[in-house]
């Protein structure tokens, strides 16, 4: 992630933004400086603890349109792109690929899909930057069709190897693909495969690695949660603002809000 970041006074010097309160916009200052070079934050709550912000800040920076946030709790900046120009061979793709794909960019300005005009899309990928690594696609039927959970999970299903690799990187490939014929059988989503995983990776166990998962997947074994969701995950984002390239501790916090989310759906909230 780079060090420097970019404000362009169109968004700045407007009365919407100079009309907010000082704590407001010292807010969007430092969420923009903290920022990946998609302009995804996936820290906010640890930002706005450690500035003295009020959760009256970020809604208000939402209200104002000048803040896009997800079901996830991750959310990004929707002038990034307005603000910075970030060099193809400097750039370093967003690990928030789902909350992204449910964006468009039109005159380099983010929107969720679902609130623009189809005959006015850009996608976000082909920007005027042109620094999208990938192809990830807004195939933009399906974004009505389905919700951002199940668009998520369609995402990463294409990347199940990647994660077995985050957590094991170890494993060669006969064992990484006799792990993903196991999970392919079960038919379920990749937040079980995570959980499980995650079962393994705690345990510390070296001995048959490929053989725990494959019983952990077939067998259902359980997480069992020490203390609640929201402080694990209060917890976790922490351990990520010192350790930002850990991809094992994002992958955790991804579950942990997923799992979060769920009980709250579960709630009815």
């Amino acid at each position: 992630m780079a060090q420097r970041r970019m404000f362009s006074l169109k968004v700045i010097d407007t009365d919407l933004f100079l009309d907010m309160p000082l704590s407001t916009q010292a807010l969007y200052f430092h969420l923009s400086m903290r920022a990946d070079d998609d302009g995804f934050i996936g820290n906010h709550k640890k930002i706005m603890r450690m500035i003295g912000s009020s959760d009256d800040d970020m809604k208000i920076l939402v209200a104002k349109q000048l803040i896009i946030p997800f079901e996830t709790g991750v959310c990004v900046i929707k002038h990034w792109r307005v603000h910075n120009y970030i060099q193809k061979d400097r750039y370093n793709p967003t690990f928030y690929k789902a909350e992204k794909a449910l964006l468009v960019a039109n005159d380099n300005i983010y929107e969720k899909a679902e609130r623009m005009d189809t005959k006015c899309i850009h996608d976000v990928s082909k920007t005027e930057t042109q620094v999208r690594l990938g192809q990830d696609r807004l195939e933009l039927g399906q974004v009505r069709l389905e919700t951002e959970l199940e668009i998520e999970q369609h995402i990463d299903k294409k990347r199940v190897i990647d994660v077995v690799s985050i957590f094991f990187p170890q494993l060669d490939k006969k064992n990484t693909q006799s792990i993903i014929n196991t999970f392919n059988k079960i038919n379920k989503d990749i937040y079980y495969l995570i959980e499980k995983l995650l079962i393994v990776y705690d345990s510390n166990n070296t001995t048959n690695i490929t053989g725990y998962i494959i019983k952990a997947l077939k067998e259902d074994y359980p997480i069992r949660f020490e203390t609640s969701l929201d402080k694990l995950i209060l917890v976790w984002e922490d351990e990520l603002f010192s350790k930002q390239d850990d991809l094992t501790i994002r992958k955790r916090l991804d579950y942990y809000k997923y799992k979060y989310r769920q009980e709250k759906l579960n709630r009815g909230e």
